[in-house]
């Protein structure tokens, strides 16, 4: 198990590489992708189309980022953007801050942090987990994907 990379974060080496970077973590392309044993689409392209159904429920405007914990191809939790609860949302004031030069509400508050936060309420252990992203995650994000024992993101 090696950890290094571009991004200081390098997933434990399995069948695939699983390096932190934008071309491998933007799976809207391989949610094409079709398992030609099987006969249906990929184990990966499932994992990005539910993490994309995730994306949907975000609240923000700039941004539908959605993101879901995989463990022994099990889906642990999902999570998306959006403003803390009791904050107001992007969607229902009908603009985001960030437009006036200030800070967004959801800024905090990403999808991928949400799934890890999601798990951590239901108490699930995230270690060993892989987390499907529609987007590269922050670097903020980065910085919790690895404590948090995510040893792979697509």
């Amino acid at each position: 198990m090696g950890i290094a990379g571009t991004s200081g974060f390098l997933a434990q080496e399995s069948t695939q590489s699983c390096a932190l970077d934008a071309n491998r973590v933007s799976g809207i392309r391989r949610v094409q992708r079709m398992d030609k044993e099987e006969g249906r689409i990929s184990f990966d392209a499932y994992a990005m189309l539910i993490a994309r159904t995730a994306s949907s429920r975000s609240t923000c405007c700039h941004r539908n980022q959605g993101a879901v914990l995989i463990r022994d191809r099990r889906v642990l939790s999902t999570g998306y953007n959006g403003s803390p609860s009791g904050m107001p949302h992007c969607i229902d004031a009908g603009y985001c801050r960030k437009d006036n030069g200030l800070a967004c509400m959801a800024e905090g508050l990403h999808g991928d942090y949400n799934a890890i936060a999601s798990a951590a309420r239901e108490c699930i252990s995230t270690n060993g987990t892989t987390i499907y992203c529609v987007y590269s995650p922050c670097r903020s994000c980065c910085n919790l994907l690895k404590p948090a024992g995510i040893v792979c993101v697509k």
